[in-house]
């Protein structure tokens, strides 16, 4: 069977691959952007402190996106290609890009040992409010 081939971002700190090609017989999927989740049920929802910041707020989204592949009955090492989508945190006004990324390689790190490709882009919103990140995924298997 085969499997995708990835070219690693030789020096990079990120947990990312520079390309991951997807060979002739495996089925791509595309997968919806996944979203926060609620980590202190005590919190006000939809608040900061129901959701955290960008870091818990990306784990917490890891772990759904990692969910959805589990239904399908794939795993984090499926994954191609992963869009992410930063807000700025409002106590800053700025995106917080290092949360993320030490967030997201922890993550992935401890679980995985080829990583996606990815894209990070920072929004000016997202659907509800202090959502801080969604993130979008391609698998191939």
């Amino acid at each position: 069977m085969p499997t995708p081939q990835r070219y690693a971002a030789s020096g990079s700190a990120s947990a990312i691959s520079r390309a991951v090609a997807v060979p002739p017989g495996l089925t791509h999927y595309q997968l919806s952007a996944q979203y926060p989740a609620v980590i202190d049920a005590n919190a006000p929802p939809d608040s900061m402190a129901a959701l955290g910041d960008t870091a818990a707020q990306t784990s917490t989204t890891l772990a759904r996106l990692e969910g959805v592949l589990k239904e399908m009955g794939l795993g984090l090492e499926h994954l191609t290609h992963v869009r992410v989508y930063l807000v700025a945190d409002p106590a800053t006004g700025a995106m917080d890009f290092d949360g993320f990324n030490a967030a997201y390689n922890a993550y992935l790190r401890e679980r995985i040992r080829e990583f996606p490709a990815r894209t990070v882009l920072q929004v000016a919103g997202l659907v509800r409010p202090n959502w801080l990140i969604e993130i979008e995924a391609c698998a191939a298997a």
